[in-house]
């Protein structure tokens, strides 16, 4: 499969689409394929390796889409987060009882089919054209949801 990855932090020339071995679901877990990915500001700190080193000490980074049940790849972080006392949270779908995410998902969808909530995407980006999507939300130049299409 395809994925952008980071080696080191920078602009957006370190991201680097690359061929990855398709990962494998945990016991009990499904593995959804993801046709179109959305690209934010938290994704450019990130990139730009500052979103831990602009945390206050003692402060707290909750980290979104990691329901999975995988750890975070922090790597040489743990070290620098232990020294300066910050913690990180991961927060993306074990907190949602399955009654709840049903009821939730039901709700949302019937929202969607009747009108009442729509994503608004301002740009759509090629996947190979990573580098671009970050340019244009660092330059604010989006209104809009900015999305790459995989």
């Amino acid at each position: 499969m395809r994925a952008i990855r980071i080696e080191q932090p920078g602009g957006p020339e370190v991201l680097r689409l690359e061929e990855i071995e398709m990962p494998r679901p945990m016991p009990g877990r499904v593995l959804i394929k993801v046709a179109v990915a959305g690209v934010n500001f938290a994704d450019l700190g990130l990139r730009q390796g500052i979103s831990f080193g602009a945390l206050a000490p003692l402060g707290r980074m909750v980290t979104f889409g990691n329901a999975g049940g995988r750890p975070l790849p922090l790597g040489e972080l743990k070290m620098p987060m232990a020294v300066q006392g910050l913690s990180l949270i991961g927060f993306g779908g074990p907190w949602l009882r399955p009654g709840r995410a049903v009821a939730a998902w039901e709700a949302m969808v019937g929202d969607v089919a009747a009108g009442r909530l729509r994503t608004v995407v301002g740009h759509s980006f090629p996947l190979a054209d990573a580098a671009d999507a970050h340019r244009a939300l660092a330059g604010r130049e989006t209104i809009g949801k900015v999305v790459l299409v995989v």
